[in-house]
């Protein structure tokens, strides 16, 4: 039977409701999964992943930052968690020479530009894109497997919505 996936769409009012969002996702994912995060500069990528790492148990007092420049940051919670920033990569040779495709990784990977590459989306993938409404409101889509899509909208401290079934 084909995993059918859905899209769900929420609005955030403000950077601590878009971490909240954020937190509450990473709170539901366990190891394996991968969260592409998309969206323009500025869009609130890092902020969501903040989030996501809160949720994934890393210390809220942690400086989650973007790994622009570093490519990669590895943070420590109750699952580990690869936080990788395609933006300054330039082809797939670069991906293996940062150790992108490194399959001992059991943990959670939140990939900031997944867009930039032709990244396999499987029933563990959560594709997220992030567009700025105004300065503090962001609007969030979020695309995985229908069955985590539905229980997403059911738990969800904010107004997700399906948008396609």
């Amino acid at each position: 039977m084909k995993n059918m996936f859905l899209e769900a769409i929420v609005l955030t009012n403000s950077v601590s409701m878009t971490i909240e969002f954020g937190k509450f996702l990473g709170s539901k994912l366990v190891a394996g999964y991968s969260v592409f995060l998309n969206g323009e500069l500025g869009a609130g990528k890092t902020t969501f992943a903040k989030g996501l790492c809160t949720g994934l148990g890393v210390d809220k007092n942690f400086h989650v930052r973007s790994p622009t420049f570093s490519l990669i940051n590895e943070y420590r919670g109750k699952l580990p968690v690869r936080h990788v920033d395609l933006f300054r990569i330039e082809n797939e040779e670069e991906l293996q020479n940062i150790g992108f495709f490194d399959q001992n990784f059991k943990g959670v990977l939140v990939i900031e530009w997944a867009n930039k590459f032709n990244l396999e989306h499987t029933n563990d993938t959560i594709s997220i894109f992030l567009d700025d409404v105004d300065l503090n409101s962001r609007e969030i889509k979020l695309t995985a497997r229908s069955n985590l899509i539905k229980t997403l909208v059911e738990l969800s401290p904010l107004d997700l919505k399906v948008v396609n079934n």
